[in-house]
């Protein structure tokens, strides 16, 4: 009996054929060419449509046995490998987060804490900061053709997003500072190279610094000090303005004479700090908070919170909470103020963006229509602007996910008293309104149940 013999490929094949399948149908007419069900004839016709490599010879001998064969993998090649993907190493052994490196020499519950030396941190320009290392090749493979081929490139991953740092001349795969100073890692979204400028001395001139600022001293009335960075200040603020594009950190505390305003990016953290405004985007760390309006996206921790409104979207703690005499207002969950950054920050991510579509068009006019050079001065000028917006589109986009981590939280919320909460502190827990009417001397923990503020025991 003769048979006929059909071969079958996978529609996506792509240019090398890598599978095929066979397939047999006895001819039932005399007269009619097929051919014989042997493995010299299967090879025969596996040759004759060019398939020579990565035959199954054990499916051939079952096709031989059972006679019959329906899509059966007859040839099979070798798939190329991917090689390794690119990888990044940090030349640096500088932490992610430089606030938490200088936690690391201070503390803002002591009477004293050590002055960093910021001269020994200091890292100066064309320092090699980040490696990249490019995707590899992988190993080849065979196609059921003869074909030989090439192994697949590992994913490949641009530089981050860069502010004060660029790729060195002689090396493409390496970044070097620009200037002197700080190198912050935000890895894979940025990297940004503070300048640290630091003043040993009290401020009594107002000024923003391009950088961090520390001050060997501390800050007097009716000064307003801004930073693109952190702001360290060794002393006491007084009745003055403080913005910081990242932490505020304050040695001693705040004297605020109910002027003194406190702003950051980040998170703040201080000893004292009585009659004055903290807002921080992230959370606020305190000895004592004395008839201050505190606000944190995130959680304020304290030892004691006397008097002042008090307000976070996951957890305000204290040892002592309350006071004979003050009005002592918390807040926890639903924050108007967290509800309104979020929105300020898809406000500024839609301008970016429609400016960079903007400068992008102009781009493709100049080139496309006029025909410009890559030497002409505005397309030169266009694209210089590129990468500005795109880290501030970048560090806006960053920002907007920690802050819609903390929305996500705020159903978890809760005002927890580790020692003592003092009778007439009004709690306030989303949609509900809480009078602590006597004094609980043990630790506790108010949430928002389903009909009001329940309280529990909380561990000390």
């Amino acid at each position: 009996m003769k048979y006929q013999f059909h071969l079958t490929f996978p529609r996506s094949s792509g240019r090398y054929l890598m599978e095929a399948f066979f397939s047999i149908q006895p001819l039932q007419g005399f007269g009619e060419e097929g051919y014989e069900l042997s493995h010299k004839s299967i090879i025969s016709f596996l040759k004759q449509n060019g398939i020579v490599y990565g035959i199954q010879e054990k499916t051939i001998a079952k096709i031989i046995q059972e006679k019959t064969a329906k899509q059966e993998l007859i040839a099979l090649g070798v798939y190329p490998e991917r090689g390794q993907d690119v990888y990044f190493e940090k030349l640096l052994d500088a932490s992610e987060n430089n606030f938490e490196k200088l936690l690391e020499v201070y503390d803002g519950h002591k009477e004293t804490w050590f002055w960093p030396e910021f001269k020994k941190i200091l890292i100066s320009a064309n320092t090699p900061l980040l490696r990249k290392y490019p995707p590899t090749l992988g190993s080849p493979g065979m196609s059921i053709r003869g074909e030989l081929v090439s192994g697949l490139s590992g994913y490949d991953k641009s530089f981050p997003k860069l502010k004060n740092v660029k790729v060195s001349e002689e090396d493409k795969n390496l970044l070097v500072s620009t200037v002197e100073g700080y190198p912050v890692f935000n890895l894979p979204h940025s990297i940004v190279m503070q300048p640290i400028f630091v003043l040993e001395r009290d401020i009594t001139e107002s000024h923003y610094y391009q950088g961090i600022v520390a001050v060997n001293g501390s800050v007097k009335d009716l000064i307003r000090l801004g930073a693109e960075g952190d702001i360290i200040v060794k002393g006491t603020v007084d009745a003055a303005v403080l913005i910081s594009g990242g932490h505020i950190l304050i040695g001693q505390g705040i004297k605020g004479k109910d002027t003194a305003i406190l702003k950051a990016s980040k998170s703040i953290r201080t000893g004292f700090a009585e009659h004055c405004t903290l807002e921080a985007d992230y959370s606020i760390y305190a000895h004592d908070l004395i008839q201050s309006y505190s606000v944190a996206l995130d959680a304020v921790h304290a030892e004691n919170i006397i008097g002042g409104i008090t307000r976070a979207t996951g957890v305000v703690q204290a040892s002592w909470i309350g006071s004979a005499g003050l009005n002592t207002q918390l807040a926890v969950g639903l924050n108007p103020y967290l509800e309104d950054k979020i929105n300020l920050i898809l406000r500024q991510i839609k301008a970016i963006d429609q400016h960079l579509a903007e400068i992008r068009n102009q781009i493709s006019e100049l080139v496309l229509k006029e025909k410009k050079g890559p030497d002409d001065i505005m397309l030169r000028h266009l694209r210089g602007r590129i990468p500005r917006f795109e880290f501030q589109l970048l560090s806006l986009q960053a920002r907007l996910e920690t802050l819609k981590k903390f929305q996500t939280e705020q159903a978890l919320s809760e005002i927890k008293s580790l020692k003592r909460i003092h009778s007439g502190t009004e709690l306030f827990m989303g949609e509900f309104e809480y009078y602590v009417e006597k004094n609980v001397n043990k630790p506790i923990v108010y949430k928002a149940g389903k009909y009001g503020v329940v309280s529990a025991l909380a561990e000390a």
